[in-house]
């Protein structure tokens, strides 16, 4: 009897930053932090077919915008 292959095809995608590679030991699950190998940004996994990645929701701009700001 002939052996079968179990292994399945390697799950990866491209990072948003650098377009580097981003392999996936294991089948990654919606709203999984990967961190890409090359510029070490971080990303949010928000659909698994195809996998997508965007930059997570709760990362706040270090510039914060206010409604009392005035032109004096």
């Amino acid at each position: 009897m002939a052996s079968v292959n179990l292994r399945t095809k390697p799950v990866t995608t491209f990072c948003r930053n650098c377009h580097s590679r981003i392999r996936f030991d294991k089948r990654p699950e919606l709203f999984d932090i990967v961190v890409c190998p090359e510029c070490e940004e971080e990303f949010e996994v928000v659909d698994l077919s195809p996998i997508q990645l965007d930059w997570p929701s709760d990362i706040v701009d270090d510039y914060e915008w206010t409604d009392n700001e005035s032109d004096d």
